[in-house]
Formats: structure tokens, sequence, C-alpha cells
């Protein structure tokens, strides 16, 4: 069984551009006849990006906006990893990756006001 929450949270220190974090928080549990049953939860790995949005169309007159926006993050390592798993464990089931990692978006979206 898998289960994940995220705590998101965002912030607009500008009109075109905006910071945002993703915490993440996991729970991975196994049991059945023919496997060893375990349980791990906690926080996985942390994601801080900002969005610069290049293109916005707001026109007041119509009731359709649109908004382009390209962006960098970061992942950072903070989930808990274990490569020397007694239980021999596969690695999709470690609550981090122990790596930083660079992440890049594209946001595209529309905007329709009744």
């Amino acid at each position: 069984q898998f289960d994940q929450i995220e705590l998101w949270g965002r912030y607009y220190p500008g009109e075109r551009f905006q910071i945002a974090a993703v915490i993440p928080y996991k729970r991975n549990s196994r049991s059945g006849d023919n496997t060893l049953p375990f349980e791990l939860s906690g926080i996985r790995d942390i994601l801080l990006f900002g969005i610069y949005s290049t293109v916005k169309t707001f026109p007041s007159e119509e009731k359709l906006g649109h908004q382009l926006g390209f962006g960098l993050g970061v992942k950072s390592p903070t989930g808990k990893y274990n490569a020397n798993q007694d239980d021999k464990l596969p690695d999709n089931m470690n609550l981090g990756t122990a790596s930083l990692d660079f992440r890049y978006t594209l946001k595209l979206f529309s905007i329709s006001y009744l």
C-alpha cells in the first residue's frame, strides 16, 4: 500500500513571478503471505521552484484568459534513503533519492470566467 499527501505553498513576489514549494509525506507498507512485512513513512524529498510568466492575456471584456510560464527548481535530498537495506526493498520504496536534482517546468493554462 502506498499513500502520499503533499503540502503545497505559493508566494507571488511580483505580478509575473511566483515561488512554490512542495513537501510530500509518504507511507509505504507491505504485507502478504510470501513477503516480509514492513512499514515506512516520513517526509520525502522537498521541491522548491520559481516560475516566470512570460505571456499573460486576461482581457477585461473576454471571458477566457491564458498564461504561459517557464520555471526552474531544485529537489533537495531531505527524504530518508537507505541504500544498504537489510530486507532488500526496491529503490522506489525509499522515502528519498539521496540526490540533488534540478528541474524545469512549462506551465500553460487557461482560465474561464463565467
